[in-house]
């Protein structure tokens, strides 16, 4: 996962590296800090947050899903049409491997955004 993280630098949808270093029992890779948590978890807080306001909607907004199928359609058309010879095939999309971050200037006490950063991450069966 290291070495594909490398190959794939930076890019605002996917949770790139910001270091690596080999611990006594095996490597540790640290990836930036997604507030949110995972897809899962964000569902799960954000249905919390509408039962507390007592909004009567247990469905994810359409502008949320809309959001999430934008920012993956941003991080694969990186992964696969971006590098200079070939693409690669992330080959374990799942919503435990998408993380959400809070937007530029949104703080955590404003409650949890319909529009959150999406990222994909966990790239250990990357492919060419």
């Amino acid at each position: 996962e290291i070495t594909n993280l490398t190959i794939l630098r930076q890019h605002e949808h996917i949770a790139g590296m910001l270091a690596w270093f080999y611990l006594p029992v095996a490597p540790a890779i640290f990836l930036p800090y997604c507030e949110l948590g995972d897809l899962t978890n964000y569902v799960i807080n954000w249905k919390y947050q509408q039962e507390k306001q007592r909004k009567l909607t247990r469905r994810i907004s359409e502008v949320t899903i809309w959001k999430c199928l934008h920012d993956m359609a941003l991080a694969l058309d990186y992964l696969h049409n971006k590098h200079n010879d070939f693409g690669y095939a992330h080959k374990d999309v799942k919503p435990d491997n998408i993380l959400v971050d809070l937007p530029n200037g949104w703080k955590i006490e404003d409650g949890i955004p319909d529009e959150p950063i999406f990222r994909l991450t966990d790239f250990a069966r990357m492919t060419r």
